[in-house]
């Protein structure tokens, strides 16, 4: 079997479950939030909210804080991760969240390109979906049947297959993403007996010069994540 690819610009606020029946796609997109980071310049990116032990995490790739794990650059050190949430009233907020502890310098074979950071003070009204929601372990390894990814700012659409290259924390679609869609959560897509269900199948990290996206693996992520969040200071 092979996965196909989906991928949309994010609509906020689209309503959706993950119960087993079909919902409309672009319900997925509420799982990404638009992220970006201020160095000398603006880096676009997207989020997603991650809640562990009461806590609310921002999980999106560390080079938006200006570390480039492939070539081993530094290009900024953002002291800040800005994320744009939908209010119950349908307006919108530009929320600031501090990035702490040091820029760190690695390779991406060493350690996987993804931040955790700690929202607090979050405005009562805000609209919060969590990918905890749709992590489902039991999915992890096995093949969706389509895969979905939303990011921002731009956006681009097709079915591809996947390309057949698995590596100890990579996989590869055969649809170049766009600028913006890193950090995205990538979706799968399952047909069971008891209908349609989503569900978590890692993060875009970036794309290669053979025009692939490249994605962490669920179980990568997951691990990153636990890591991560259990480094933050109380």
């Amino acid at each position: 079997m092979k996965y196909s690819v989906i991928l949309f610009i994010i609509v906020l606020g689209a309503s959706g479950s993950t119960k087993n029946h079909e919902q409309p796609i672009s319900s997925l997109s509420k799982y990404s939030y638009p992220a970006f980071a201020i160095t000398d310049k603006v880096t676009n990116g997207t989020a997603f909210l991650y809640k562990k032990n009461g806590k609310i995490f921002a999980i999106t790739n560390y080079h938006l804080r200006g570390w480039d794990a492939i070539k081993k650059t530094r290009v900024g050190d953002a002291k800040n991760l800005y994320i744009k949430l939908q209010m119950k009233d349908s307006s919108f907020q530009i929320h600031r969240a501090p990035i702490n502890g040091e820029i760190e310098e690695f390779s991406f074979y060493e350690r996987l390109d993804l931040m955790a950071v700690e929202l607090n003070n979050l405005p009562a009204n805000a609209v919060l979906t969590f990918i905890n929601d749709i992590i489902d372990k039991n999915y992890f390894n096995k093949i969706p049947d389509e895969v979905f990814f939303y990011g921002y700012p731009q956006h681009s659409d097709s079915k591809k297959d996947v390309v057949k290259f698995h590596s100890k924390n990579y996989y590869f679609i055969s649809k170049q993403a766009e600028g913006g869609f890193s950090g995205s959560p990538v979706i799968g897509k399952f047909k069971t007996k008891n209908g349609v269900v989503y569900r978590f199948m890692g993060v875009v990290f970036g794309w290669s010069i053979l025009n692939n996206t490249w994605c962490i693996k669920p179980k990568s992520s997951l691990s990153a994540f636990d890591s991560l969040t259990s480094l933050q200071k109380p």
